[in-house]
Order: C-alpha cells, then structure tokens, then sequence
C-alpha cells in the first residue's frame, strides 16, 4: 500500500515541476480527440481540481494518468495528470454545507478538517465515502447586556484519513 501510495504521489507531482516557469503559453495538451487540457493542472473525472482543496477516496481511484506536452524538453516538463473515480459520485462543498447551516442568516462558520482549521473554504470538497463524521457546535455568546445572543457555528469534520489524499 506505501508503494501505491508513493507512485502516485510520484505521478502527481511530476506536472507540478514546471510551474515555476512562466505559464505565458496557451498550449493546451490533446487528452483524446475530444478533449483538450491546460498544462500544469489536474482534472478529476475531466474536470480541472484544485488537488489541495479535493478530498478524494483513495478505494473509488480506478485510473492516474498523466499526458506530458511532446514538444517539451525533459529538463522542464509540462503535463496533465488526469484521475478517472470508478463511482462518479457528486462532492460535498464546504460552500454547500455552509450555506445550508446559515440560511439567509450571515452567522460566522468555522470549519476544521482533521483538527486542522481550514482558513479558506473556497472550493474545498469531499467525496462522501472519506468524511467519517461531522461535528457542529453552536455558540451563543452575549453582545451587550440585555440585546439578543452572538451565534456562532464549529464544523468538526472527521475523515478516513489513511483512505484520503489529498495535496497538502
């Protein structure tokens, strides 16, 4: 399993070594005869991902692949990592939950990962099969004496952390 594991960190990895140049080009890289990818990024089922955001099932991977630009010299080179999930199960946004527990309302949300405060929510999303539990504490602290209560909201998420990956 450490094998596994390493190998695709391995693949992953590799299209992020040309990120320090300068993207200026438009080049997109065939993928099939249907679609085409932007250097240096990753899709999840043929959709670009923000990996560090994305936490992903590692049992629901069927396929890594990875496309490298031809034209490319081996010292910098640009790719494409595609991941193919065996069950295409739609994610679970932060910003979904978030905007179930608020409503209309603009109560604060704090959300921790893993005992990890997430400091940026934007575009963090789960496949269900990783969260083990969630956690929610709501606060009411006084403002002043005698107006209504402050609320607040804690997400405690739990994930299946040795089923997980997730760029950090």
């Amino acid at each position: 399993m450490k094998h596994l594991v390493f190998m695709f960190l391995s693949i992953l990895y590799l299209p992020l070594l040309g990120q320090a140049r300068n993207n200026s080009s438009s080049t997109k890289i065939k993928v099939s005869e249907t679609f085409y990818a932007t250097p240096d990024k990753i899709y999840v089922d043929s959709v670009e991902t923000i990996l560090s955001k994305t936490y992903l099932d590692l049992n629901n991977i069927e396929e890594v692949r990875m496309f490298i630009e031809n034209r490319e010299s081996l010292h910098n080179p640009r790719g494409v990592t595609l991941i193919t999930r065996k069950k295409k199960i739609a994610f679970v946004s932060l910003a979904d939950l978030y905007s179930k527990l608020n409503g209309n309302d603009t109560v604060p949300v704090k959300f921790m990962v893993d005992e990890e405060p997430l400091k940026d929510t934007s575009d963090v999303r789960f496949e269900p099969s990783v969260i083990e539990k969630i956690n929610m504490v709501i606060r009411y602290k006084p403002v002043n004496v005698g107006q209504d209560l402050e609320r607040s909201i804690d997400v405690f998420i739990t994930t299946k952390r040795k089923q997980t990956f997730r760029l950090n």
